[in-house]
């Protein structure tokens, strides 16, 4: 955009800013050549008086202040939370994989489960290659461990 304003635009923005019309209204009334950020940054070179904000008018008389009681939640009448936490997933020993299901990433299928074992770049790094499900990435066992912190799926 162009920083030089002609006068009539100035005018403009003068004659809108006075009558209190908002500096979107005021940059659509110049045209798409100006946009409300530049007639705000124009409001404020030009040092415009500010305009009153509108507050709601005050009631009559004060609401008293409700005070809100201390609430227990409603539990199911045979709830009793248990100090237990859930139990992890089975771990799955990742070296029990037979060798000739591990894949490298080359080997892999759509139908492989991708799960990676061991460190990327380390000596004895494969995937899982078992039947992965449908739908998902990996097979049943890894898709246990993988999302066993989601709400059950159907697996």
């Amino acid at each position: 955009m162009s920083a030089i304003w002609p006068d009539w635009a100035v005018e403009v923005v003068k004659v809108g800013w006075e009558r209190g019309d908002p500096a979107s209204r005021i940059a659509a009334d110049l045209g798409h050549r100006w946009s409300r950020n530049s007639i705000i940054g124009k409001v404020h070179r030009l040092k415009l008086p500010g305009r009153a904000k509108v507050s709601p008018p005050k009631t009559q008389r004060a609401r008293p202040q409700k005070v809100a009681a201390a609430r227990t939640p409603k539990l199911h009448p045979g709830f009793s939370p248990s100090p237990i936490a859930p139990t992890p997933p089975p771990r799955i020993d990742d070296s029990a994989i037979p060798l000739a299901q591990r894949k490298q990433l080359v080997d892999l299928r759509e139908c492989d489960c991708r799960w990676p074992c061991g460190h990327v770049g380390e000596p004895g790094f494969f995937f899982c290659g078992a039947g992965a499900l449908e739908g998902a990435p990996y097979c049943r066992a890894h898709c246990k461990r993988a999302y066993a912190g989601f709400p059950s799926r159907r697996m």
